[in-house]
């Protein structure tokens, strides 16, 4: 009887473990599209302040969402596979252009 209650007990702390985590990843998902839009608007407004800060934003939530952006591990939502992988690319297009105007200077 105590095994079948540990068990249950066990994945019922999974379900909740594996929701927390899914509404994580949804939130810090659409707060990367949306620091994007923002380092995108900066760039063309030329704030170079606005652009500094919005890329230290989209590299911390990077990491803080590496499971889903840098190992590939697949998300449940279609939405969030389609944020997942343009946040993927729009860093690391970041990166070779970070890299390029180091160069160049």
């Amino acid at each position: 009887m105590t095994e079948k209650q540990l068990t249950e007990n066990y994945t019922k702390k999974e379900e909740t473990k594996q929701r927390s985590l899914r509404i994580f990843q949804m939130i810090t998902l659409i707060a990367l599209a949306l620091f994007w839009v923002g380092y995108f608007y900066a760039l063309y407004r030329g704030n170079d302040r606005n652009m500094s800060s919005y890329s230290i934003l989209i590299l911390a939530f990077t990491l803080l969402n590496s499971d889903v952006l840098l190992a590939g591990k697949k998300t449940e939502h279609r939405t969030l596979n389609v944020l997942g992988g343009l946040n993927a690319l729009l860093v690391f297009i970041c990166a070779v252009i970070t890299i390029i105007q180091v160069i160049w200077k």
